[in-house]
């Protein structure tokens, strides 16, 4: 059995609807902002998400976890760190959800980037910075107990320049930290909670919009851990909340940045003692 059910409009339209029809009305005047960032969300995440990953730095063997490091003997140290900056995974977010959505909003919506969160805030940036980059950061370092993060972390197996301790690496990780912070969690940042959250906020409301870019980068979690795929659902809500409270996307930023670096050292260091 049918029911019987009268001929549906969609919002805004006074036709019945068709394919032609439908299409046309995703970009209809009122919404075409929206319509263009959920379209564009879902390519670059899943773009990024299909981006090659390099080989593990670390490696599970019969004995335990070993740190299998790149073999940079005959590299001198300008060609190791070209060879750290050159990672997929960091460039590719840099580009698809950091430069390609900034310039969205400046040439094609023609809107301010400092209305999408790219300015310091108000004064609550700062407290919020104080108190939560440090708990975070702790959280990141005892995270790198769980060796389930070998299999993702770090991005690049160049983070050390193929040295085996921070003793001799540690300038290479410095610049590592350095490109993951500006190029990966700034434009992570700017793409879930300053594009996509700031962008659909005016058609789905604020706290629709927080949740829709919470649910879509806990997506772009999957495979990780299970660990940090429920805690992104945690972290996308309060970052969301922050850029919102806040009108910036700073402290959100560095609390993200803190975890992620802490993380990698964390997973490190825990290798070189074993």
């Amino acid at each position: 059995m049918h029911r019987n059910v009268p001929d549906a409009h969609l919002p805004g339209m006074e036709q019945s609807w068709n394919v032609l029809t439908f299409f046309l009305g995703m970009f209809q005047k009122s919404q075409w902002r929206t319509t263009f960032i959920l379209l564009y969300a879902t390519f670059a995440v899943t773009l990024w998400k299909y981006l090659p990953a390099e080989t593990p730095l670390v490696v599970s063997t019969p004995s335990g976890w070993q740190m299998v490091p790149p073999d940079t003997a005959f590299l001198s140290f300008v060609e190791k760190t070209m060879v750290m900056f050159a990672n997929g995974k960091i460039w590719g977010a840099f580009l698809l959800f950091g430069l390609l959505p900034m310039g969205f909003v400046k040439f094609l919506f023609r809107e301010k980037l400092a209305d999408y969160g790219v300015r310091f805030g108000n004064r609550a940036t700062l407290g919020f910075t104080l108190v939560l980059v440090p708990v975070l950061g702790v959280v990141g370092w005892f995270s790198g107990f769980d060796p389930a993060f070998y299999t993702v972390y770090p991005y690049s197996p160049w983070c050390l320049g193929g040295e085996s301790h921070f003793a001799s690496g540690w300038p290479f990780f410095a610049m590592y930290a350095v490109m993951y912070l500006f190029l990966y969690y700034f434009s992570w940042e700017f793409f879930f909670r300053g594009f996509l959250q700031v962008g659909t906020e005016a058609s789905v409301g604020c706290f629709n919009a927080i949740l829709l870019q919470t649910m879509l980068s806990t997506v772009v979690h999957f495979g990780n851990p299970c660990s940090e795929t429920l805690a992104a659902v945690g972290a996308g809500i309060l970052w969301g909340f922050l850029a919102y409270r806040c009108r910036s996307l700073l402290t959100g930023w560095l609390q993200h940045a803190s975890v992620g670096i802490l993380l990698d050292f964390s997973l490190l260091w825990h290798v070189m003692s074993l």
